[in-house]
């Protein structure tokens, strides 16, 4: 339950720009109960918010989530339990933290739902890779602190920090801040990473020749505003479904010469077939899918082995350490990273994996 008792609160007060923006104002929400708040601009919809998450303290009054006084219990303390979707695009950034530490949150996070992991200087290479695509200089500037960005600049990296591990879908507006998004589409589809990542816009431009642009720039669906939940939702999972159809289409997957047919169970190594169980099987097959990207033994069990098996981690080393007996040359296809756990190499630009001898020298953890 949260409960508003009594709160108030003035801006610059004592000086001339003074502003009063909330006066004893009450507000209480039962378990399950769902509440818009609605008014004109500057009527302080944003500023109770504000006061709810503790983006600052209340002059009067007190606020109690759960019983407990969270009056005073500083912003960061509340974000556990307090959830929060911001009006401002730009707020997708943390503006204290560096653009590497950003990307580097939003990349261990997607990819491996760790977001205190460590990064190594082969993920500091594809952050720059990925900003130099943006043409705004961003990839000399990793260490600077992403409030002195632009807004423009700013909105660039919120999007690519949504996409540094391709997302299954994507929902883009046309009309955002300092750009559209018709050219956000547009660096997408070049993108190799997120070319075929199904992308619906949401917008209110609802004339014939917006969608039309929309559509032959490469969305997938486009959606006018206002449109109900429902129909999101029914068109999201259509785009998902057509999504899985083309996966299972091109049903062969391979790096460097690593070919691997996930329907017909069958892998080929340099032309030669390879003969695996049926776990080293998926866990080769679960590393091809996304190459370069680092997984920890956690969710490699999560997701190969599954939630209701109660091996530990030992269990991961043990089938990476056959697989690179099979593999034999290409042991080193499979790498260590020390401290997080293992990842799948890209091949190299001679099309060869990395050299075997420096993954066979990665000790396991």
């Amino acid at each position: 339950m949260l409960e508003v008792s009594h709160i108030s609160k003035t801006f610059n007060a004592g000086t001339v720009n003074e502003k009063r923006a909330l006066s004893d104002l009450s507000l209480r929400l039962a378990d399950g109960e769902f509440a818009t708040i609605v008014g004109s601009n500057g009527a302080g919809k944003s500023t109770l918010f504000n006061a709810i998450a503790g983006s600052f303290y209340v002059d009067k009054g007190r606020i109690l989530l759960n019983g407990k006084d969270i009056t005073f219990t500083r912003e960061h303390n509340r974000s556990r339990v307090i959830g929060r979707l911001f009006q401002d695009p730009l707020r997708g950034t943390a503006p204290h933290m560096s653009i590497e530490e950003n990307l580097a949150l939003a990349y261990l996070r997607a990819a491996h739902g760790n977001p205190f992991s460590r990064i190594t200087a082969r993920d500091r290479e594809l952050f720059r890779a990925q900003l130099a695509q943006l043409d705004m200089g961003l990839e000399d500037r990793l260490g600077q602190p992403v409030g002195l960005l632009s807004g423009g600049q700013r909105q660039a990296l919120t999007l690519l920090m949504a996409t540094m591990v391709p997302p299954e879908l994507l929902l883009l507006d046309i009309m955002l801040p300092d750009t559209d998004g018709l050219a956000i589409m547009r660096r997408l589809r070049a993108d190799r990473l997120t070319a075929t990542v199904p992308i619906m816009m949401l917008t209110a431009k609802d004339t014939e020749l917006d969608k039309v642009m929309a559509l032959d720039g490469g969305a997938d669906d486009y959606l006018t505003k206002p449109f109900s939940l429902m129909e999101l939702a029914s068109r999201c999972r259509a785009l998902l479904r057509r999504g899985g159809m083309v996966k299972q289409a091109s049903d062969v997957l391979s790096v460097g010469d690593i070919v691997l047919s996930p329907s017909h169970r069958e892998v080929t190594v340099a032309g030669e077939p390879l003969k695996l169980t049926l776990r080293e099987f998926d866990l080769l097959e679960y590393l091809m899918r996304k190459p370069g990207v680092v997984f920890t033994r956690e969710s490699l069990l999560q997701s190969v082995w599954g939630w209701d098996f109660d091996g530990g981690s030992r269990t991961v080393d043990v089938h990476v350490q056959t697989l690179r007996q099979k593999l034999g040359e290409r042991a080193g296809a499979i790498e260590t990273v020390r401290g997080v756990g293992y990842r799948l190499a890209e091949p190299s630009a001679d099309g060869d994996t990395e050299d075997a001898v420096a993954a066979a020298a990665a000790s396991e953890e």
